[in-house]
């Protein structure tokens, strides 16, 4: 799988759950809009794990040195999320 398709997939896996959100509340005056809530918001899930599965191989391949490294390592391990963590005092 080529690295440059994980960007694709975190847009995907962005856009249809938004998309989801917008239809759902439309399908109570349009019934034939929850099907395809139902298909987006599952799709998105779908491209979520391709995200995550295309981001692990992006990292594999990433030929990054410095702060780029750096960059992978606190993404990789989660660390970018701490501060929200910590900021909401969540464990």
């Amino acid at each position: 799988m080529p690295s440059d398709w994980h960007p694709i997939f975190v847009h995907f896996a962005l856009a249809l759950p938004l998309v989801a959100s917008v239809l759902y509340p439309l399908s109570f005056a349009l019934p034939t809009a929850r099907p395809a809530a139902h298909w987006c918001l599952g799709l998105g899930v779908v491209f979520l794990w391709l995200a995550v599965g295309s981001g692990m191989w992006a990292t594999l391949l990433a030929d990054a040195e410095g702060a780029a490294r750096q960059a992978i390592a606190l993404i990789s391990t989660g660390a970018g999320l701490r501060p929200c963590c910590i900021r909401c005092r969540l464990p």
